[in-house]
């Protein structure tokens, strides 16, 4: 009663009848929406070695788009699965669908996780970022947090490259703000 949830569970539900195979608890169980394979897969895919058919292209980017729907809402969990899937809508491979069907399978698998909103919990708007130092460009990623659950996140590379950590915190921190 005193906290709002928001879940996009019946949204997940119709997008796993459509493009699972069967049902999503006769997979084996899965704890992440991505493995390395996903980073493997996308690597080999910029190498354009495949020539896609239209097939391929035309479900992909059906099924792609359904899973980006889900993510800025409710499903942050997945962002970064969902965003690496998404680089490759050109050029996608059997492979990537793979990745793009464990994100949809772990997004079924976990149908009821939800943002909770709490009305009871004491907590004011507050922001987290951070940031990797590389020797070219670093990348911010934040959150923003309000009634202890996040109603904002990203993750960019910096337009600039930062010559220290503290410099590219500096960035991160900027950005967050």
């Amino acid at each position: 009663p005193d906290c709002v949830r928001l879940s996009s569970r019946a949204y997940v539900d119709r997008l796993a009848a459509k493009w699972l195979a069967k049902p999503p608890d006769e997979f084996p169980a899965i704890h992440t929406p991505a493995t390395k394979e996903l980073s493997a897969a996308y690597e080999d895919a910029l190498l354009r070695e495949e020539t896609p058919s239209s097939e391929l292209l035309s479900r992909y980017a059906s099924k792609c788009g359904a899973v980006i729907y889900a993510v800025p809402s409710t499903r942050g969990d997945v962002a970064w699965a969902v965003g690496m899937c998404a680089r490759t809508l050109t050029f996608s491979t059997a492979r990537m669908e793979k990745c793009l069907d464990r994100v949809i399978l772990y997004l079924a698998q976990h149908r009821d996780l939800a943002l909770v909103f709490d009305g009871t919990h004491d907590s004011p708007l507050h922001a987290y970022s951070d940031s990797d130092w590389a020797v070219g460009h670093s990348t911010t990623g934040w959150a923003v947090m309000f009634g202890n659950a996040a109603v904002g996140y990203g993750s960019k590379r910096q337009q600039s490259i930062a010559l220290s950590s503290t410099e590219a915190e500096i960035m991160a921190a900027s950005r967050t703000a």
